[in-house]
């Protein structure tokens, strides 16, 4: 008995190492994993294409609701956007149609509206972001925008958010070589997707999407309800083409996405005076919507594309001399923001 153990312990140790180079051919010759695609209904309203997982509030009829994410992008910060879940809306998700090579976020957090109301709900502590390719097969858009099908293409990376109602921009680092490539990889495979589901397998296009997800909040004293108040994303090398008034909101045009709403105000209207060579400026007249007599006018400088006014320290002393500005110009030391009287302000 133990010569027969013996003998087949031999033959087993021989034919492994055969074994394993045949799986091992196998595994390579195999097909890789599919990409895990998923459909995502998008609206297409204000120059952006965007999705919400939930909203404070919402109504299939009326996609644009009161606390609807088309607010994020209004320019107003009498707005804003509000998860719709029970519970502060961790985990809820925000997708928002980006140019390739977009990594700064810049936003408002919570509901900025007033003071009060800013610290009654939830703002935004934590954020995953990541990067998803969409493609749009041919024929899917609906009379609300684009029914896309999309997958991950970057990891994960987390921001911190400060708790404040100012303007914060947030640098996200992402690496769009390898997504490129991830990118080349969906595409191939998703003809075969697209079989299988019985879609059209035409792309019009592939664009991007940033996924936005809730990891953690600042609590409210009051509402359990988290909040943004105006969310904008681009690539560094951001620049508009074109400012311009309409319907009182101030708004641009880029290479990408036309009229974008850059700023809006209750009770007053904006009137760009000068869009700055980089495409990065804009320097604007405030009037008041309606008055008696004589309107009284004032200068505003935006940094597109910030839903804030840029004051500085140095543009109020200006200010305070009773000059006005009159445009941009490029110097030695950059473009600066040029006065009546001749004084000068870098611009960065």
């Amino acid at each position: 008995m133990a010569l027969r153990r013996s003998f087949s312990t031999s033959i087993r140790r021989a034919l492994l190492p055969a074994a394993l180079l045949l799986l091992g051919a196998r595994l390579l010759s195999a097909d890789p994993a599919p990409p895990d695609f998923r459909e995502l209904p998008c609206l297409d309203y204000g120059g952006y294409v965007f999705a919400a997982s939930s909203e404070l509030e919402g109504h299939r009829s009326n996609p644009l609701g009161r606390y609807g994410m088309h607010c994020i992008f209004d320019g107003d910060s009498y707005t804003g956007w509000s998860e719709g879940v029970d519970g502060p809306g961790v985990g809820e998700l925000l997708w928002v149609r980006v140019a390739q090579g977009t990594d700064t976020l810049a936003l408002r957090n919570g509901f900025a509206r007033t003071d009060a109301l800013f610290r009654q709900n939830n703002r935004i502590r934590r954020l995953g972001v990541s990067i998803w390719s969409a493609v749009l097969p041919e024929a899917r858009v609906t009379e609300l925008g684009p029914v896309y099908t999309i997958s991950r293409v970057s990891a994960d990376v987390l921001l911190e958010v400060k708790d404040t109602a100012s303007l914060q921009v947030l640098s996200v680092r992402f690496d769009w070589a390898a997504i490129s490539a991830e990118t080349e990889l969906r595409e191939a495979a998703y003809p075969r997707h697209a079989e299988d589901r019985r879609i059209p397998a035409r792309m019009e296009r592939v664009d991007y999407l940033l996924r936005l997800e809730i990891l953690d909040v600042y609590p409210g004293t009051r509402w359990d309800d988290t909040c943004l108040t105006e969310l904008r994303a681009y690539p560094e090398e951001f620049a508009a083409t074109a400012v311009y008034a309409e319907d009182g909101v101030l708004r641009y045009d880029t290479a990408w996405a036309t009229g974008r709403a850059l700023f809006a105000t209750r009770g007053s209207v904006h009137e760009p005076v000068e869009l700055s060579p980089d495409g990065r400026w804009c320097l604007a007249v405030e009037v008041p919507a309606e008055t008696e007599g004589r309107p009284h006018t004032s200068f505003e400088l935006f940094r597109i594309p910030h839903p804030a006014l840029q004051l500085t320290e140095e543009l109020f002393e200006v200010r305070s001399r009773g000059t006005i500005p009159v445009g941009f110009a490029i110097r030695e030391e950059g473009l600066v923001l040029v006065f009546e009287d001749e004084t000068t302000i870098p611009l960065q």
